[in-house]
């Protein structure tokens, strides 16, 4: 593979090794993160290519900081017999990025796996892990496979330290989906956390700026705040978040979200959130920006069709669809709808790989 191409980040090589690792081939990835100010390898795609070598008893060379190539080698077949992995970024890292490498090989793994990961919990540039428990572990579970996903203490830049646990059960094959009818809006439910110097106040402040934006756009929608400020125990260093869930009459779950920085006032922070929900309901789709790119991976790889109903085109997506169609042989396609619903409809035709460690019929649970 090479690193360059399009979205040219991390995402080429948590995909490429995960990939690697659920079809049981080697890879090369050249030219790392080529697109990014600091090329190479960073510590979260280090830590997770590392887990994956764990999880498969393969062999990865090059893994290390900086560094703009790698090997990856799942190795032989079997896998360990452990059903426990631990992954730490000493970071603060993406622990939702790191959850993305490492879900496919335990979806095609022989026995249910427990994944203690240490990183960051609420991090920039990437989905909260409230969103890998909120939204995409039921989204993953229309595809036939479970994830269990529970925050043990958060980790907020720049110290990280979060611990999250998470189960993921294997499936002898997953599902292709249809996801077009978005249906009504159901409910909202608003999400604020602060942690240290940031207040439970600021959690309110912004719980309430978040709903009294949303209330102009989503005059109906009956709308759960969930405000609270963490202690040590509970949370690492200072920060804060908001995110803002959207369900629908269909099943669709959308979402919202954004951080506190340096000088933030919690009401910018909770309209901030409120702003990329409304964005995120305007693009017509039935998944969000985040659920986009990481479900071409599981169309990629499920049983027959699958059709999805998205809003604008994301470059991580672009960029997940050449790798998936690369290394699968799955093919893509992308139309606007022609409904009069709006938005784009993503269809694949799977592959429909078998979990060659399960037996015919059988299914392990957590």
């Amino acid at each position: 593979s090479d690193g360059s191409v399009l979205e040219g980040g991390g995402q080429v090589v948590r995909q490429s090794v995960a990939l690697a690792a659920v079809l049981g081939s080697p890879i090369i990835i050249s030219n790392v993160r080529a697109a990014r100010p600091r090329p190479g390898l960073q510590a979260q795609h280090v830590t997770g290519i590392e887990l994956v070598r764990q999880m498969c008893n393969g062999v990865a060379e090059g893994n290390q900081r900086n560094s703009v190539r790698v090997l990856f080698d799942p190795g032989s077949p079997s896998r360990p017999e452990r059903t426990k992995f631990s992954a730490d970024t000493k970071t603060a890292g993406s622990i939702c990025l790191l959850l993305q490498v490492a879900v496919p090989p335990a979806l095609f793994g022989p026995r249910a796996v427990r994944l203690q990961m240490r990183g960051g919990t609420n991090a920039s540039h990437a989905p909260q892990t409230d969103y890998c428990q909120r939204v995409f572990a039921p989204l993953l579970r229309q595809f036939g496979g479970e994830l269990e996903v529970v925050v043990q203490r958060r980790g907020f830049y720049p110290e990280g330290q979060g611990i999250v646990e998470c189960a993921v059960s294997p499936v002898r094959q997953l599902d292709g989906v249809e996801l077009l009818e978005r249906g009504a809006v159901e409910r909202i439910i608003i999400m604020s956390v602060t942690a240290g110097r940031i207040g439970r106040q600021a959690a309110l402040e912004a719980a309430d700026a978040a709903a009294e934006e949303l209330s102009g756009h989503f005059v109906d929608a009956p709308m759960e705040k969930e405000a609270e400020w963490l202690g040590r125990e509970h949370a690492w260093g200072t920060g804060g978040a908001v995110m803002v869930l959207l369900y629908t009459s269909s099943g669709c779950i959308l979402s919202g979200d954004a951080l506190y920085v340096k000088g933030s006032l919690p009401s910018q922070v909770g309209r901030d959130a409120a702003q990329h929900l409304i964005q995120e309901w305007g693009g017509c789709g039935c998944v969000d920006r985040y659920g986009q790119d990481q479900i071409v991976v599981l169309m990629a790889l499920a049983a027959g069709r699958s059709r999805v109903r998205i809003g604008p085109m994301e470059m991580h997506t672009e960029t997940a669809i050449h790798f998936a169609q690369l290394m699968t042989g799955a093919t893509f396609r992308v139309e606007p709808a022609t409904d009069g619903q709006g938005g784009l409809v993503l269809e694949a035709e799977g592959i429909g790989l078998v979990n060659r460690h399960l037996q015919q019929g059988a299914q392990a649970e957590v």
